[in-house]
């Protein structure tokens, strides 16, 4: 036994490391699923919270006429099921909008090289989306 562990000491370096590293990787993984098992058993009060309080939109609700935004927090429930399929059509933009998010975040910390051209193409796709999505929603 000792044999092998001057083998792969020599071998590898410092065997304390590696079966620290193990340890700490198969602790994690514990630890990780339990917190999966744990969300996804709250993400159905987290569905319900959200379906129970819809905001209204005031444009509708005064004047008759959908806004730009009608459609995004229904979408955005789909989405949070797994509907992905619905989600899109209830509200095309709600996915580009995410990832622009995601990479202005990203981008904010980071600082991506060409990060600002990207973002103004997202800008432009999301602008593209949500007016398309409102002029089909109003005229068809």
């Amino acid at each position: 036994m000792m044999v092998i562990w001057k083998w792969l000491e020599n071998r590898w370096g410092n065997i304390n490391k590696i079966s620290t590293f193990i340890l700490k990787k198969t602790a994690f993984v514990s630890l990780g699923s339990f917190f999966y098992f744990n969300y996804i058993l709250k993400m159905n009060d987290i569905i319900t919270f959200f379906e129970s309080s819809l905001l209204t939109c005031p444009s509708k609700k005064l004047m008759g006429i959908e806004c730009l935004g009608c459609g995004l927090q229904r979408s955005f429930i789909l989405l949070m099921k797994g509907n992905i399929l619905e989600s899109i059509k209830m509200y095309p933009a709600l996915i580009p909008l995410l990832f622009m998010m995601v990479y202005l975040t990203g981008h904010l910390y980071f600082n991506f090289k060409n990060g600002a051209r990207f973002l103004k193409y997202f800008y432009f796709l999301n602008i593209i989306l949500i007016v398309a999505n409102y002029i089909i929603k109003q005229f068809l």
